[in-house]
């Protein structure tokens, strides 16, 4: 499976047909090196086996005898196949430090999550020895949106150890996992549905987020060749206010009974 980051560059089995069919009569080349079908092409993409791609499938629920699937990598693996990455190993921070101004020492910046005083709040409280992992996800349905047809939900995972102008770079976050898009035209309006919707996504952040839950301290992660001890911590749940409702169990719907926050109209 791909780096989930390049997704706005897929392109359809037909459209992929088309391209292959249009190199071969321009190229002038005696032979091909393009495959013959886009299909057959992904299907061995989809066969290869990594360290670094270990994706999981699991059915969540099932509804009018459609099966909804979540396709995701265990966290933990996640975020060791992240932190190999060379860019990400050589500007990770470890330790929290407040930044102040070399001129007047009194003025002190929050450029970055390592200089808050949450940041480092949180560091009094982890166990001995235990460096802050802070996570981040982050959540777009749309992001799918250039395979035409194709819907989906990915969750990408990227961490605030970096600094800021690293964790936005396409290398800096990973996928975690690839959630089902429950639709259905017919019934959508209606409350059992729309609850079976709420259920079914949290279902699936249940299962991805689960680990961190059971074991959120003493973790082992290698950065820059040495291994170190980590305490994990979801810090930011990055989400547009379609997901955010989502997440926070809210209604979503414009027929929804309350479609926007009681705080923000009382």
């Amino acid at each position: 499976m791909p780096d989930f980051s390049l997704f706005d560059l897929c392109i359809s089995n037909k459209i992929g047909n088309k391209i292959i069919k249009f190199f071969n009569k321009h190229s002038n080349l005696q032979k091909s090196p393009l495959p013959k079908l886009t299909k057959s092409e992904k299907d061995y993409l989809n066969q290869i086996n990594s360290s670094a791609i270990d994706f999981k499938e699991k059915t969540i629920a099932t509804h009018s005898g459609v099966n909804f699937k979540l396709y995701y990598q265990p966290i933990f693996h996640a975020i060791q196949v992240f932190v190999k990455r060379l860019e990400v190993s050589n500007n990770f921070v470890l330790r929290g430090e407040p930044n102040f101004s070399h001129k007047n020492r009194s003025e002190r910046s929050f450029r970055e999550p390592y200089e808050c005083n949450w940041w480092l709040e949180i560091e009094k409280t982890l166990p001995p020895l235990n460096n802050l992992l802070s996570i981040i996800l982050y959540s777009d349905a749309t992001t799918l949106d250039g395979l035409g047809k194709f819907s989906g939900h990915p969750v990408f995972l990227t961490l605030s150890n970096l600094p800021n102008q690293i964790r936005n770079s396409p290398e800096s976050k990973v996928f975690l996992g690839f959630l089902p898009k429950v639709q259905d035209s017919g019934i959508k309006t209606t409350d059992s549905f729309r609850s079976f919707q709420r259920e079914t996504f949290h279902k699936c952040f249940n299962i991805m987020l689960q680990p961190l839950l059971v074991k959120p301290d003493s973790l082992h992660f290698g950065i820059k060749g040495r291994v170190k001890i980590f305490a994990a911590r979801i810090s930011f749940f990055l989400a547009d206010m379609l997901e955010a409702d989502e997440i926070t169990a809210t209604f979503k719907s414009a027929n929804c009974k309350m479609p926007c926050y009681t705080c923000m109209v009382l």
